[in-house]
């Protein structure tokens, strides 16, 4: 397993959505993958503001890592490019990034599969 970090500001936000929401605190996660976490901020709204990370794994897996500040403590989003749409391919991607950065599955709160129409 290789994982590489790669600025937030190469993605367009637009083409990830949230597929995920892990109980596991994101400085927690982002220690464990060797990730140095990037802080954004919108001075119009402060719940937009979030710390997050992407991440490229086995070289072609790309994922984002979010925690807004508006949401719960000790849990992180996991973003998915918006190409990923059929909710098993999805659901097969989470439990691979998942097993691939040893995020322990029963810290799994919620996945697309829980709601496919959100």
């Amino acid at each position: 397993m290789a994982i590489r970090q790669m600025p937030l500001s190469l993605l367009d936000d637009d083409f990830y959505i949230p597929q995920a929401i892990i109980a596991e605190d994101i400085t927690v996660i982002a220690q464990r993958m060797g990730l140095i976490l990037e802080h954004k901020t919108d001075e119009m709204d402060a719940v937009d503001g979030f710390r997050g990370a992407a991440v490229v794994l086995d070289g072609d897996i790309t994922f984002l890592i979010k925690h807004y500040a508006g949401f719960q403590e000790g849990t992180v989003q996991l973003y998915l490019p918006a190409s990923i749409s059929d909710v098993e391919d999805i659901t097969e991607m989470i439990s691979y990034v998942m097993s691939q950065t040893r995020m322990p599955p029963s810290r799994l709160m919620w996945q697309r599969k829980d709601n496919p129409e959100l």
